[in-house]
């Protein structure tokens, strides 16, 4: 079930929320479908690998590896760096996630978020 939805939220994430512009500096939240994060950006790239092939056992070992995860709709995050082409729809960007028992650094993709109200 976890599997499905990672890629549920992954796919929609690419349809839906894309930032074509620098997002430094942004004060976004996590849309309803949740966001992939990792602490690396490499893990991020093998996470998201693993998510899209349904590859179950790959995802549940980076979970495990405490490398990955999934924010939760509504997570308060602040950019701080365009990792890569800003220019692209999707991309990956560094944040400040915020949550009740504190925030954490994280890598996660451009798309699939919405502005913080």
């Amino acid at each position: 079930m976890k599997r499905y939805l990672l890629a549920i939220s992954i796919l929609a994430a690419m349809i839906t929320g894309a930032h074509a512009e620098p997002m430094v500096g942004k004060k976004l939240a996590v849309g309803p479908s949740g966001q992939p994060f990792c602490l690396e950006v490499a893990d991020l790239k093998e996470f998201v690998t693993a998510a899209l092939t349904n590859d179950t056992t790959w995802v549940s070992a980076m979970v495990k590896e405490d490398k990955c995860g999934m924010l939760k709709k509504g997570t308060a995050l602040a950019v701080l760096e365009d990792v890569n082409n800003e220019d692209e729809e999707m991309h990956v960007i560094k944040i400040r996630a915020l949550g009740p028992k504190g925030s954490a650094v994280v890598y996660t993709l451009s798309v699939g978020l919405v502005e913080r109200k």
